[in-house]
């Protein structure tokens, strides 16, 4: 396929992904015919204005820096104008995971059981321990959150790889988090299913970067820890281990360094999950999202199914096409999407569609950013940065090897 084909393909791809997850907001609060215009303006930007934008920043260098420190000072004004703990406002209005990280914590720094809470809705708590421990330092500074004046920046960072800002990556990143109705939404209110995508891509990109410049141990094993604890966050991230890994293991090879995250990322889900599963396993509420995707709010057969449907398509695509690193970007984009899907598709049979539901999907919005992100090559004003030169396709850090084909007769490749 032709580079810059393949490449408006995965625009369109992002720009959808955008659209599906925002239209709920958009119709909630907009009328039809503003949720239409905004879904064209998004593929025309996407399709069409994308590569001018980039050219037009990269011809500017010095407006890299200057736009993103702008976009950020204004996400960080509005989060602290907009944001209302008490949720009174219309615009948090129904948004309540910021207070279900705030009353787990509480409960949980006072010696008590996190999951016998109640939000404010009279909701159960459903973060997973990653989530809760990730979200300690700003419950402490005065609500948990504060994490997400840390974690969009933060994206910025992971998209150009911890290097210096790129045209295409600060381009998609302004495009993911200001272009994105359901984005913004969370932003303001402080919900954090956007976040939860964000640190699970900077885990990633932390794994990555450490087995290309180390082969000792120790560091691997504290990144291998801090992709675990990324990953319980929700029940189907830990689904994303399997790409994650099969993608080390094609960066390098080593037997050795793929064990070790797989191991190191399993160990720390269970060493973080189990403890509180084992106290009371019915009280456990974060198993209590399957009632989002089943008629039944705990472990039923058919979310057992979906399960092993879920994990043996993984397993088939990662044996089957053997992807990269923008392939397997893409893979956890679809990862990340399911449960809002599954939603949607509930309500189809239940209540009748909602496209709210599909807000569950926003943490595919950053995968698919960063699949965009990755693939995009040096902007000029890095073309004396040897070392980007050398891996074209990739961030720095990241074996480009890995998006070529691999020859092996009878795989097909992304």
């Amino acid at each position: 396929m032709n580079a810059q084909v393949e490449q408006r393909a995965g625009l369109l791809a992002f720009a959808s992904i955008i659209i599906a997850v925002s239209i709920g907001t958009i119709a909630k609060n907009a009328s039809p015919l503003i949720a239409t215009g905004y879904a064209l303006t998004l593929l025309v930007l996407a399709v069409v204005l994308y590569f001018h934008i980039v050219a037009w920043v990269e011809k500017h260098p010095k407006s890299i820096d200057i736009i993103a420190f702008l976009a950020i000072v204004i996400l960080v004004i509005a989060f602290f104008t907009a944001f209302d703990p008490t949720h009174s406002s219309s615009l948090g209005a129904g948004a309540d995971r910021s207070d279900a990280l705030n009353v787990a914590l509480d409960r949980l720094l006072q010696g008590q059981y996190p999951y016998y809470g109640r939000t404010y809705m009279g909701n159960e708590i459903t973060p997973l321990p990653g989530s809760l421990l990730l979200a300690t330092p700003f419950f402490i500074l005065g609500d948990a959150a504060f994490q997400n004046v840390v974690w969009i920046p933060a994206f910025l960072v992971a998209l150009n790889a911890g290097g210096r800002l790129r045209a295409a990556p600060t381009v998609v990143w302004i495009t993911a988090v200001l272009g994105c109705a359901a984005t913004v939404r969370e932003h303001l209110v402080g919900d954090d299913l956007f976040v939860k995508g964000v640190y699970v891509l900077a885990a990633i990109l932390l794994v990555l970067r450490v087995s290309a410049r180390t082969t000792y141990w120790l560091p691997l094993v504290a990144a291998s820890i801090a992709l675990g604890v990324t990953l319980c966050s929700r029940p189907h991230f830990i689904l994303m281990l399997l790409p994650i890994c099969a993608l080390l293991w094609k960066q390098t090879y080593s037997f050795r360094m793929t064990s070790t995250v797989a191991v190191g990322s399993t160990a720390t889900i269970f060493v973080l999950a189990a403890p509180f599963a084992i106290v009371d396993w019915a009280g456990f509420s974060p198993l209590h999202v399957a009632s989002k995707v089943t008629s039944s709010t705990r472990i039923s057969p058919a979310l057992v199914f979906l399960a092993l449907i879920a994990l043996v398509t993984t397993i088939g695509l990662l044996w089957w096409f053997r992807p990269g690193v923008t392939a397997t970007m893409w893979l956890l984009a679809g990862i990340a999407a399911v449960p809002g899907a599954l939603a949607f598709i509930q309500t189809l049979r239940v209540t009748g569609p909602d496209l709210w539901q599909l807000g569950l999907a926003s943490p595919a919005v950053v995968f698919a950013a960063a699949a965009i992100a990755w693939k995009s090559p040096p902007s000029k004003d890095l073309r004396d940065d040897q070392r980007l030169l050398d891996q074209p396709t990739a961030p720095p850090g990241i074996n480009p090897k890995s998006e070529q084909n691999d020859r092996t007769p009878g795989r097909r490749q992304i």
